[in-house]
C-alpha cells in the first residue's frame, strides 16, 4: 500500500439530451504522494460487486509530474474480497512524486435480466445517475487519507446538482478507500428533502410520497443512532430511484447512504417503505466480517431487522400495530421459502443471485436474534439483553467483527446452551417465533399453508395483538 499525501478527483458527467439519463462520466484523479514501486497498484476499480455489473471504463491514461517518463501499465483482474471483482492497473515501471489519470465511464441503464441484483450500479435514468462509487471510481489502495471531491457540471443542464454521502455539492473529508468506494453518489436534475442531517434525493416525480415519508423516517434515524451511540451532525443520505422491471423495492446500504430501486408499478405502502428504509439505515451500525461468501449476512440483516423495529417501538415512534404487521412481513419471507432449510453456508452461496434467499437469511437472522434476546433476559434475570451483546460487538473495530467474536460473547451470555442454539440455526433449523418476544405483545398461531413454491406444504406463523397489551398501547 502506497503512502499519500492527498487524492483529489474531479467528476465532469455529460449529458446529451436534456430530460434523458445521463451520457457519460468524465473522471480526472490526481493522486499526490510519494510514488508507486513497479509492480504496485496505481488504481483500482470494481469490475462487479454482487452479481451486479459496474461501469464499462474507456480512453484510461495515466500520466505522471516526470513529464520525460510515461506511465506504463498492464491491467489484472482479481478478486478481492467474496463477491467483489475488480480491475487493477499495475505500474510497470516505477512513478516517483505526484501522478494523474484520466478515463470515462458509461453508466448502465436498468435491464429485465437485472434480476435479484443489489443496486450498487452506476445507473442512468431520466434527469442524471446515482450509484455507489465502487462502480465508477478507480482508486489507488489507502486507508485514511484526504480526499477532495469536485462536480465539473458546465455540461449538464441548469439545475443540476452533484451529491454523495459526504456532503452537496463539493468539498473534502478524511476517509478510507472502501468508504469511498460503498458511498452513494449522484449527479443531474436531481431533487431533494431534507431533515437536518438526512437527505432523501431523486429524479423526476417521486416514487412514494417523500413530505410524509422524510419526518418519520428522520425520527428514527435520531433514535436508532442514538443508540448506537452517534453523535448528531453526521450526513445520512438515501437515494431513491426507479426500476421499471423490478417487482418490489429493494434495497442496498453503503457508507451513510442508502440506495433504493423502487418498483416502477405501484406506489409502495406507507408503512411497508417505512420500515424498508429504517432497516435499511440501520445497516450502518451493524458488521460481520463475511469469512466466505455473505456468510455474516444472517447477523448483519437480521440486526437490521430487529433492531429498526425494536427502537422505534421503545421510543415510542411507531405503534403496536407497525409492529405486527411487520412481523408478519418478516414471517412471510421465511417460514415458506423454499431456502428455510439451507445452512448458513449454503444460504450465503445463493445470497447475492436469489432473492428468495437472499430474503430468508435475513428473515432468519431476525427471528434467532429475537429468541436469543429472551434466552438472555431470562438468563440475567432481566438484568442484560441482546442489546448488551450487540453493542459489545460494535466496540470492536468493524474489520475485526467476525463470526469467532460474536461466539465469544454469545457464550458469555448463555455459555454452551448459547453455542447449541447457534449451531444447530447455522445448520437449518427453524426458528419458531417466541410468545414471550416483544414482552408478549403478540400472540403466535402457527397455520398449515401451501410453501412459496407451491409444492408443498409448510407451517407458517401469524401474529394477533394480544387484549389486555392493545388496550395499554
Amino acid at each position: 500500500m502506497i503512502e499519500l499525501a492527498e487524492i483529489r478527483i474531479e467528476l465532469s458527467p455529460f449529458m446529451e439530451k436534456e430530460g434523458e439519463g445521463l451520457s457519460r462520466l468524465d473522471i480526472c484523479v490526481r493522486v499526490d504522494g510519494y510514488g508507486v514501486p513497479e509492480g504496485g497498484i496505481l488504481a483500482e476499480i470494481g469490475e462487479s460487486v454482487a452479481a451486479a455489473d459496474c461501469c464499462e471504463i474507456r480512453d484510461l491514461v495515466f500520466a505522471s509530474d516526470e513529464a520525460d517518463r510515461p506511465v506504463i501499465f498492464s491491467v489484472t483482474h482479481q478478486e478481492t474480497r467474496p463477491e467483489l471483482h475488480t480491475i487493477r492497473f499495475i505500474a510497470e515501471r516505477p512513478v516517483e512524486g505526484a501522478y494523474c489519470y484520466r478515463y470515462s465511464v458509461l453508466p448502465r441503464r436498468a435491464q429485465e435480466g437485472d434480476g435479484c441484483a443489489p443496486p450498487f450500479a452506476f445507473r442512468a435514468e431520466e434527469g442524471g445517475a446515482s450509484g455507489f462509487g465502487v462502480a465508477f471510481l478507480a482508486l489507488p489502495e489507502f486507508e485514511k487519507e484526504q480526499v477532495a471531491v469536485r462536480w465539473n457540471l458546465g455540461r449538464m443542464p441548469d439545475g443540476s446538482h452533484g451529491v454523495c454521502a459526504f456532503f452537496e455539492g463539493e468539498g473534502e473529508i478524511r476517509c478510507s478507500r472502501d468508504e469511498l468506494w460503498f458511498a452513494g453518489f449522484a449527479c443531474g436534475m436531481l431533487r431533494r428533502k431534507t431533515e437536518g442531517d438526512l437527505g432523501v434525493y431523486w429524479f423526476g416525480s417521486s416514487p412514494f410520497d417523500v413530505q410524509e415519508t422524510s419526518g418519520r423516517l428522520k425520527q428514527l434515524f435520531d433514535c436508532i443512532r442514538k443508540f448506537f451511540g452517534e453523535r448528531e451532525g453526521l450526513s445520512y443520505r438515501i437515494f431513491v430511484r426507479r426500476d421499471p422491471f423490478a417487482d418490489r423495492e429493494k434495497e442496498t446500504a453503503g457508507y451513510r447512504s442508502l440506495l433504493v430501486d423502487c418498483s416502477g408499478r405501484a406506489m409502495p405502502a406507507a408503512d411497508s417503505l417505512t420500515d424498508l428504509l429504517s432497516c435499511g439505515m440501520t445497516h450502518s451500525w451493524i458488521a460481520m466480517k463475511d469469512e466466505t461468501a455473505a456468510a455474516g449476512r444472517w447477523y448483519v440483516d437480521g440486526c437490521a431487522a430487529y433492531y429498526s423495529l425494536v427502537l422505534p417501538l421503545r421510543a415510542g415512534l411507531v405503534t403496536a400495530e407497525y409492529v405486527r404487521q411487520a412481523l408478519e412481513r418478516r414471517a412471510a419471507l421465511y417460514f415458506g421459502n423454499p431456502y428455510r432449510t439451507l445452512t448458513n453456508q449454503e444460504a450465503g452461496r445463493l445470497y447475492w443471485r436469489d432473492s428468495a434467499a437472499r430474503q430468508m437469511f435475513g428473515a432468519r437472522g431476525f427471528f434467532y436474534l429475537v429468541q436469543t434476546d429472551g434466552q438472555i433476559r431470562r438468563a440475567s434475570q432481566g438484568k442484560r439483553s441482546l442489546d448488551n451483546l450487540v453493542l459489545a460487538m460494535c466496540a470492536v473495530p468493524a474489520e475485526r467483527q467476525t463470526e469467532k467474536v460474536y461466539l465469544r460473547l454469545l457464550e458469555e451470555e448463555l455459555g454452551e446452551n448459547g453455542l447449541g442454539d447457534y449451531r444447530r440455526m447455522a445448520q437449518g433449523e427453524l426458528q419458531i417465533p417466541d410468545e414471550e418476544m416483544f414482552d408478549g405483545l403478540f400472540s403466535v398461531r402457527p397455520t398449515e399453508e401451501a410453501d412459496d413454491a407451491g409444492e408443498g406444504s409448510c407451517v407458517r406463523y401469524h401474529f394477533r395483538m394480544r387484549e389486555n397489551e392493545y388496550k395499554k398501547r
